[in-house]
């Protein structure tokens, strides 16, 4: 943790989707950082799928929205979200302010 105020350099932020910010309350990165989870306040999913671009950067290769959905909420925990690999899978926990949890098991993309 930076012990001052840092500034990102433009030339290595990405928008690699269209989600609307306002509607996130939560993400979590993969244990490697090449798969992330945004939970919005909707209750819905997403699970971003991140590689390389051409050119450098990074880019979304596949974008998925698991079909079982968390309440509605208007807040959530930094805790909310987690995954957990499994051999050449990974899990993802979630868990709404109801305490209702859901459990997604993904392949990984081949090329990655």
């Amino acid at each position: 943790m930076a012990s001052s105020r840092c500034e990102v350099p433009k030339s290595i932020q990405h928008d690699i989707t269209e989600l609307d910010k306002e509607r996130i309350l939560c993400g979590c990165a993969s244990p490697n950082g090449d798969v992330l989870a945004v939970l919005e306040k909707s209750g819905g999913l997403h699970i971003l799928f991140l590689g390389p671009q051409r050119g450098g950067g990074l880019r979304c290769v596949e974008r998925v929205k698991p079909k079982k959905e968390l309440c509605r909420q208007e807040r959530a925990s930094v805790q909310s979200l987690r995954f957990r690999p499994v051999g050449r899978q990974l899990e993802l926990h979630a868990i709404d302010v109801k305490g209702k949890i859901l459990i997604h098991r993904f392949d990984l993309p081949q090329d990655m």
